[in-house]
């Protein structure tokens, strides 16, 4: 489907990742759940996730000081509450799934583009939510030249 950009606005969001991790991995869920939430209201988009490899970094356990991939999400139906184990990367798994289902219904897209200066700090599971990788490398003289 091609949006003719002089009919339609096409609306870009930007969320750099480091902004999301936050004190436990809860707040962090509500928040990135929030903001694709945000971007799916604002279709069609390009909603563009910076540093992705910082959902990679979790909060650390003060005890062994070591991180966790994995966040508690909270499940009530009817009487029962159940808690079950999630990786951020099912979360954006599911958060795509969302825009996906919006589309269907709104019949304008949001792209989702990630990304990172550390693909091999990337956790495989937040890697695998997106269906296209690409790799260039910039030089330091490059980068100075464009951005500094």
């Amino acid at each position: 489907m091609y949006i003719d950009l002089r009919k339609n606005l096409v609306y870009f969001r930007q969320l750099n990742c480091f902004d999301v991790v936050g004190e436990n991995d809860t707040h962090t869920e509500g928040f990135l759940r929030s903001r694709f939430e945000k971007a799916s209201l604002c279709s069609p988009c390009i909603f563009v996730l910076r540093h992705i490899d910082a959902l990679s970094q979790t909060t650390q356990n003060p005890e062994t000081g070591k991180g966790t991939y994995f966040i508690s999400s909270h499940l009530t139906d009817g009487l029962n509450q159940n808690f079950i184990a999630l990786t951020f990367g099912d979360i954006l798994l599911e958060c795509m799934s969302t825009l996906r289902q919006s589309w269907s219904l709104t019949g304008f897209p949001v792209v989702v583009i990630a990304t990172t200066d550390r693909p091999e700090d990337t956790d495989t599971r937040i890697m695998s939510c997106f269906k296209h990788e690409i790799s260039f490398n910039v030089s330091i003289e490059m980068y100075f030249q464009t951005c500094g």
